[in-house]
């Protein structure tokens, strides 16, 4: 046998707890004085009954309730209209304007950037044929090449660096360079006296060429001045296929 009311408790529900705000929404119906929009709010006890909440509870609060009154409808008698809240609004605004357009333009610059294609690349992606596909095979796979120079009197010497830009006139940009060359200068010689003579020395101004090296972070080559150019091995001197191949170049 069932005891009395055992099979009502079996079909009983368990009640689910309600949150705060729903407990906040019970008791402003159950007492209009706590509703915010109600007519007969009181605030006194809104302040004096703990854990009530206004509607929006992160809005800022005012120095006073004075304040308040810029809140008013414009053709509220005690409406009060700020003349510096509305500057500071105003200013605002504009600031806000400001700052999306800024927003804008970055945005628009870092599409563009996305978008735009180095010229270098472009130069090399028109080479298809002849002794110009070394360099576009260097240039695009950032190996080092060895260049040869001349100045007007005959070969001034070599550079070798990271090819990083050229074009059909053999215009070069080399990074990490290292040049050796020769420069040449005027010495004084002097010569002993000549047997018979004055006694005087004998003195002449004579062209010596000088060695000389450099490293360069970076270094541009005229077309004109280039002699020869080939793609440098791991050791630092050209390869045989691309002398050869080089050798069409120049």
């Amino acid at each position: 046998m069932e005891r009395p009311g055992s099979g009502s408790g079996r079909n009983q529900q368990p009640q689910q707890a309600q949150s705060p705000q729903q407990q906040q929404q019970q008791q402003q119906q159950r007492d209009p004085s706590l509703n915010f929009f109600s007519p007969r709010f009181d605030a006194a006890r809104s302040l004096a009954t703990a854990g009530l909440l206004p509607p929006v509870p992160g809005a800022r609060p005012l120095d006073n309730i004075y304040r308040c009154r810029f809140m008013l409808p414009e053709d509220h008698p005690d409406f009060w209209k700020d003349p510096g809240r509305a500057a500071k609004s105003k200013e605002a605004a504009e600031a806000a304007v400001r700052a999306q357009s800024r927003v804008h333009v970055v945005q628009a610059q870092q599409q563009r950037k996305e978008l735009k294609v180095n010229p270098i690349d472009e130069i090399a992606e028109r080479v298809r044929k002849g002794p110009l596909l070394l360099l576009k095979a260097c240039y695009q796979q950032r190996r080092r090449v060895r260049v040869v120079t001349r100045h007007a009197h005959g070969v001034r010497g070599s550079a070798e660096g990271t090819l990083v830009a050229f074009d059909k006139h053999l215009n070069l940009v080399l990074k990490d360079a290292e040049e050796s060359y020769t420069v040449l200068l005027r010495v004084r010689r002097v010569k002993p006296p000549a047997p018979g003579g004055n006694g005087r020395e004998r003195v002449r101004w004579v062209r010596q060429q000088e060695h000389r090296r450099r490293q360069l972070k970076q270094v541009f080559v005229r077309g004109d001045s280039v002699v020869l150019v080939a793609a440098a091995a791991a050791s630092g001197t050209p390869t045989a296929a691309a002398a050869a191949a080089a050798g069409g170049v120049r």
